[in-house]
């Protein structure tokens, strides 16, 4: 399966492409240009198309000719926009940057669930645990108390796990959800 990203925001675009790589989905990153052989380079009824658009920055039906084309392929549409007004009529899972990314994974794939999103990374119990407490939106304070651990044993779990991750900072993941 690969998951084609539309995007004009770098946050979203960071995001998505980390939340595919980590559950091991191939991601595409399509331009304006791109929009229109779309058609010609998704596989019918496997791959993914994400939506993931400023809305107050123009009318993205615009990208594709209207709706009616869009929903012409044969793909899963997700949706993720603050504002839905101008997505009305795509269809798909629509989601808010808010959504946590294992509401984002479950629309993508209906197969996975929250606990095999950190199966493609070898974290330890305590890693997991920090990174699903950040995920769930938990603060430092609850992740220590429910691990029953000190604070600063979160703050080096969760520099672990970037570390694992290649990742920089946790808000390059948190921020787009």
């Amino acid at each position: 399966m690969t998951v084609h990203i539309m995007t004009t925001d770098q946050y979203f675009r960071v995001g998505l492409e980390y939340i595919c790589q980590v559950y091991g989905e191939r991601s595409v990153i399509i331009d304006r240009k791109g929009s229109a052989n779309l058609p010609q380079r998704c596989a019918p009824g496997r791959d993914t198309l994400i939506l993931a658009l400023d809305v107050f920055r123009g009318d993205p039906m615009a990208l594709f000719d209207g709706s009616r084309r869009l929903r012409a392929l044969d793909i899963k549409i997700v949706v993720v926009s603050e504002g839905g007004r101008a997505f009305h009529g795509v269809g798909g899972h629509a989601l808010s940057k808010r959504d946590r990314p294992e509401v984002f994974m479950q629309a993508i794939k209906g197969e996975r669930t929250f606990s095999t999103f950190f199966r493609p990374v070898s974290l330890t119990a305590w890693e997991s645990s920090v990174l699903r407490g950040f995920l769930s939106g938990k603060s430092v304070k609850q992740i220590a108390e429910s691990g029953g651990r000190a604070v600063g044993a979160v703050y080096a779990g969760k520099a672990s796990v970037l570390q694992k991750l290649q990742v920089q900072r946790m808000n390059h993941l948190l921020q787009m959800f």
